[in-house]
Order: C-alpha cells, then sequence, then structure tokens
C-alpha cells in the first residue's frame, strides 16, 4: 500500500531537486487517455480534451505530436496552474493525494528520462467505447450503453450521440494499426470503459503484446463492475508483468445493488473472491451524494471480509449534481457531523473536507434525476438509504 505521506514528500522532493514549477504534473509526457466519445485527453481527472482530436480517425500518435499537447507540456515547465486541472488542487487542499502526485510517485525515477524523450506514450488509458452492461446510478450514457437506452427512452439525443461516437474502437482501423506499432514503447495499459471485461477489443490488445513478446513488460489495470467473470482471461493475464482488477464497490447489499443497477451483490462478492485466486484485486469505492453518508460500512466490510485488499477512494467530478460538491450546506455539516463518530474518521476525513471545497448549484437537478431514474427501474431512494434521505429532508 502506497503511503499518503511518503508520496507528498517524495514528490515535493521531486519539484525541489529538479527545480520544477509548484504546479508541474509528469503526465503530458508520460500517458494518455482515450475518452468514450472518441476524443483524448492527458488523463481522466483534467477537463480538457485535446483540440481536433477525433479518435474515430485520428490515432495515438496524432494526439502526442498536436499542438495543443505541446502547448500543455510548455505550460507546465513555465509553472501556469491549467484551471482544467483544478480537481487535483482542490484535491490537494483536502489533503487528498491527486493523481498529479500519485503520478510524480510512480515514475519519480523517471523525471529525466520522460523529460527528454517522450516518443510515445508509456501509459495508456483506455476507454474502447461505452459498451456496458450496467447503469450506475453516478454515470451517464457517456460511458455506458445501458443508461443510454433509458436515457433514449427519456427523449435524449444526447445518448444518441454518446452510442454513435462509442463506435470508435470497432471504426477506426488507424488506431490499432498505429497501437500496435508502438506497443513496445507502453509499460502500463488501463482498461476502463464501459465495462472492460465486456470489450473485445482489449483482447486485441493482450494477444498482441503477446505475440510480440512485450507482455512480460506490461503491468495492467482494470475498473470493473465485477458482474462478469471471464476465466479464459486468465491464462493471457499471466503473460504479463502484473495484473490488477479494481471493483467498484459504492454500497454493501441492497445499496449496491441501487448504485450498480442491474448488478446483484452476491454475484459481484462471489467474482471477487474467484478473480482474487488469479490476480490482484482492489476495491475502488466512488464518494457521491448518493453514498457519503455510509462510507463507514463500506470499509467495515473490507476490512472484515477483506482485510488483505486495499481500498482506494474516488470521488464524482461529473456529472456535477451527483458530487458530493451538491450536496446542500446544511446536509453537508450533517455528514461531516455523522461521519466524525466513525472509527474510520482519520481515513474519511479528506473526502469530507473535499465536499467543502466548493459548494455546487444543482441540488435540484440531482433530485429530478434521482426521481426519474428511479420511476424508471422501479427502485426508491428513499427506502434504501432511508437514514440519510431523513438528513436530506428534514
Amino acid at each position: 500500500m502506497w503511503n499518503p505521506e511518503d508520496i507528498r514528500s517524495t514528490t515535493n522532493n521531486i519539484i525541489k531537486t529538479h527545480n520544477l514549477p509548484k504546479h508541474f504534473c509528469i503526465l503530458p509526457w508520460a500517458g494518455i487517455e482515450t475518452r468514450t466519445d472518441s476524443r483524448a485527453c492527458v488523463c481522466c481527472v483534467m477537463q480538457e480534451p485535446i483540440d481536433d482530436i477525433d479518435l474515430r480517425t485520428n490515432s495515438i500518435s496524432d494526439a502526442w505530436n498536436s499542438k495543443h499537447l505541446a502547448e500543455i507540456r510548455e505550460s507546465f515547465l513555465t509553472g501556469k496552474a491549467r484551471s482544467s486541472c483544478n480537481n487535483c488542487w482542490h484535491e490537494e487542499a483536502s489533503g487528498i493525494i491527486s493523481r498529479r502526485e500519485q503520478e510524480l510517485y510512480r515514475y519519480h525515477n523517471q523525471i529525466d528520462k520522460l523529460l527528454e524523450s517522450h516518443q510515445y506514450p508509456t501509459y495508456i488509458d483506455l476507454k474502447l467505447g461505452n459498451i456496458c452492461n450496467s447503469k450506475c446510478r453516478i454515470c451517464t450514457s457517456f460511458a455506458s450503453s445501458k443508461w443510454a437506452a433509458e436515457q433514449i427512452d427519456q427523449g435524449s439525443d444526447t445518448a444518441k450521440d454518446h452510442l454513435v461516437r462509442g463506435r470508435w474502437p470497432r471504426e477506426n482501423t488507424a488506431f490499432w494499426q498505429d497501437l500496435e506499432k508502438n506497443i513496445q514503447h507502453i509499460t502500463s495499459i488501463d482498461m476502463f470503459g464501459g465495462e472492460p471485461l465486456m470489450i473485445q477489443e482489449h483482447i486485441r490488445i493482450l494477444e498482441h503484446c503477446v505475440k510480440q513478446g512485450v507482455a512480460k513488460n506490461i503491468s495492467l489495470s482494470y475498473n470493473t463492475n465485477g458482474t462478469i467473470y471471464k476465466p479464459e482471461l486468465i491464462e493471457l493475464w499471466s503473460e504479463f508483468s502484473d495484473v490488477q482488477l479494481l471493483f467498484s464497490i459504492d454500497g454493501i447489499g441492497e445499496r449496491f445493488n441501487y448504485l450498480r443497477h442491474p448488478g446483484r451483490w452476491e454475484e459481484v462478492e462471489t467474482n471477487m473472491h474467484r478473480y482474487k485466486q488469479h490476480a490482484k484485486i482492489g476495491l475502488f469505492c466512488t464518494i457521491s451524494a448518493f453514498n457519503i453518508w455510509y462510507i463507514p460500512e463500506i470499509c467495515d466490510w473490507a476490512d472484515s471480509v477483506f482485510s488483505d485488499v486495499e481500498l482506494h477512494f474516488n470521488k464524482v467530478f461529473e456529472p456535477k449534481h451527483y458530487s458530493t460538491k451538491c450536496l446542500p450546506e446544511q446536509v453537508k455539516l450533517a455528514v461531516a457531523d455523522h461521519l466524525s463518530t466513525s472509527k474510520h474518521y482519520e481515513r474519511i476525513k479528506p473526502w469530507i473536507d473535499f465536499m467543502f471545497t466548493e459548494q455546487y448549484t444543482c441540488w435540484d437537478e440531482h433530485i429530478l434525476q434521482r426521481n426519474a431514474s428511479d420511476l424508471y427501474r422501479n427502485e426508491s431512494y428513499e427506502r434504501t438509504f432511508k437514514e440519510f434521505y431523513e438528513v436530506q429532508n428534514g
């Protein structure tokens, strides 16, 4: 487990010894994210897609060598704090280890090498379209074809566009030719989605890495909803340096079923135990306006059932009306008071502080969207999250 104090100390030392600006981030020299809607970005936290890149026709090389990414690199060298990176700044102000700090720590022995030579990304965050079998409450049609079907039924043209743009991995042969040509540069691949274990194109990458003899140099990480068990992948994974599966666990029991619809808690918990025999697993809890009240029970479950597995916390960036920052001020205060009595308080406190860094004014939108999905799915937030619902309506 990475130690937050060690990470912060190491990253601060990197900034000092390499004479880099305070807000420097190494990712523009190390990695690229391909998004479900055919755009590309430096990372999933940055709110600034690379200009003029459309992965329906462009490749990773096109994005990597673009003028816009060159400008982003230059801004980090000159000390400009980009507003598109505010999520990292807010995390750091709350005591949370940000993505920027994580990546500086990961590449702390390669800073000079990456700055001098960056022919192709060493790290790629692949979101190969929005094929998914879940419609998690904190998601949208942007990352879930299942969500798109619901939103289309409700008259959304945006959802139709997301389905069209989400087909890019199956339409752009130039993307695959470029990636396969440069696969020797890659040392780390993150597989997101959609649901990555459903997306067949990702298997093409694994098989190509094995065929080219580079799999042994590459680490894999998946973020999965845990509903799918694919034993046929296990043999492929054995060829790679290491493999990690991060399971999205935002609630326990019925609260999981509500938040990760139509996933079933018992099946997902069983799959975690099955995969644990063959790969490193982790727990990935996304804290939102839906579930922040119940984070202690997730910690209790993790400590009792998977005591040797790391529990990671994340938070909702988009849609804003699902972020904890959209909770009304009096509800935030009640949440802070409630969590202050938990034995897990020190573990949770940075996420409480993060909730207070901004006040979003979209609570009405949260209620509107939550109620619409409750009606469509025949579910009830009031019944499933009774205690927190009463706080919100007290």
